[in-house]
């Protein structure tokens, strides 16, 4: 989960500043097809049919007190009346039903490992304490202030090839060649929990699905 640049900016204003920073009462959970950059800008919602922002009250019973902070109750989604075109790969916190502000967004996906790198030697990518078997989907994308290896691009979905121990590659296809990493670099890796919404599906964030740490 990544807060966006100026959630970022007014936390630290009201840290260090002293402008109040003021909470919303209510937020408005959004999917995404295209995941937003980290200022805000860029994402492209979810338009499938009956497709709408879904508001949840700002207190501490739906968002209880807690580091990683969590959601209490689960955030459902209208019934699809007609299919979305592509996957669902986000999932963010907007101040309004339409337009607004987001606040913070996320890719899809669990069991993340913050502390995984590329290596251009092998192509290899170490993911220590990763369980995995070949094919599982996952997911990558830079630390703050790191650069993915070269040859992989940021929340693109890839198929886990020759998993040993703590490392593996990664193909572009199951059962696919390994991609080449020309260039070392550091990553988050994540299994991918994309997903289609097809007609009469349901799309929710199950409670606890959303999970933000700050340390």
């Amino acid at each position: 989960m990544s807060l966006v640049d100026a959630t970022e900016l007014a936390i630290l204003n009201e840290l260090f500043g002293g402008t109040a920073f003021a909470a919303d009462a209510t937020l408005f959970g959004a999917l995404f097809t295209t995941a937003p950059a980290d200022d805000g800008s860029g994402g492209v919602e979810a338009n499938y049919g009956a497709y709408a922002r879904v508001s949840v009250t700002n207190n501490t019973t739906n968002f209880p007190s807690a580091n990683p902070k969590l959601n209490a109750t689960s955030v459902g989604f209208p019934q699809a009346t007609s299919a979305q075109a592509g996957l669902v790969k986000a999932f963010g916190w907007y101040t309004a039903s339409s337009g607004g502000t987001l606040r913070v967004w996320a890719y899809l996906c669990d069991q993340l490992i913050p502390m995984a790198v590329g290596l251009a030697t092998g192509d290899l990518v170490w993911a220590p304490g990763h369980s995995w078997v070949a094919d599982t989907k996952v997911i990558v994308w830079a630390p703050a202030g790191s650069t993915l290896p070269t040859g992989l691009s940021a929340g693109t979905e890839y198929f886990v090839r020759a998993p040993s121990g703590n490392s593996l590659q990664l193909a572009a296809t199951a059962g696919g060649s390994a991609i080449d990493i020309t260039a070392d670099g550091a990553m988050i890796i994540a299994r991918s929990r994309f997903t289609t919404v097809n007609i009469g599906d349901t799309p929710s964030v199950a409670a606890n699905g959303f999970s933000l740490t700050l340390d």
